[in-house]
């Protein structure tokens, strides 16, 4: 059985984001020494590179869907098939979900999820394609989570416990025109079941009814 609020929460989706002058000289020494430094200068500056400053973030409002979100980057932890390494996945994993909900965009939880979890595909995945498609966003609703358990039965598989909750959202399909609306969530537990193939993925996701 899913977790219910969260499937609530999440299905929110799919129901309607310098330079330098060198003075001249008589000295035949000093010109060669100016033209020396110059073409040093010169040919720090070809090989200098400019790594592009990241747009700035701006998160959803009534006025309009998020803008540059981040996307949320795995530690090498996460990467390890140990128990630890199980459950700073599914800390990354989570932050994935916040990444969805906010964005309508789920490509980046695609390749960490199998086919084979049916509620990642219809609640997250489709249901992000669909909000997009509709033009709604959300406000609010990101998904607190803690690890209260990491276990893994078998050698490629791990077995997570999250105690989380979610905070109040407003769904928006039009500037300041409010959609529909939920309300904080209490703290419930959900089950995150795990797969590693070179790198974990999620295969099911289950909790409190």
């Amino acid at each position: 059985m899913y977790a219910k609020d969260f499937v609530v929460i999440t299905s929110v989706l799919a129901l309607s984001l310098c330079g330098c002058v060198s003075e001249t000289s008589d000295n035949p020494q000093s010109n060669q020494s100016a033209t020396a430094t110059e073409s040093s200068a010169s040919s720090r500056t070809s090989t200098t590179t400019h790594t592009p400053k990241a747009k700035k973030y701006h998160p959803a409002t009534a006025n309009g869907p998020a803008r540059n979100v981040p996307v949320p980057d795995m530690t090498s932890e996460a990467t390890k098939n140990t128990e630890s390494g199980a459950a700073a996945f599914a800390e990354y994993y989570l932050e994935l979900i916040n990444f969805v909900v906010e964005t309508n965009n789920a490509e980046p939880i695609k390749p960490v999820t199998t086919r084979q979890c049916e509620y990642c595909g219809e609640a997250l995945i489709d249901a992000a394609a669909l909000g997009r498609k509709l033009g709604v966003w959300q406000v609010g609703g990101k998904h607190h989570g803690k690890v209260m358990d990491s276990y893994k039965p078998t050698k490629d598989r791990a077995s997570v416990t999250i105690k989380y909750w979610i905070s109040a959202s407003t769904v928006y399909r039009e500037p300041n025109k409010i959609d529909s609306e939920f309300e904080k969530t209490g703290q419930q537990e959900m089950i995150l079941d795990l797969v590693y193939n070179g790198r974990w993925q999620v295969d099911a996701i289950s909790g409190e009814s």
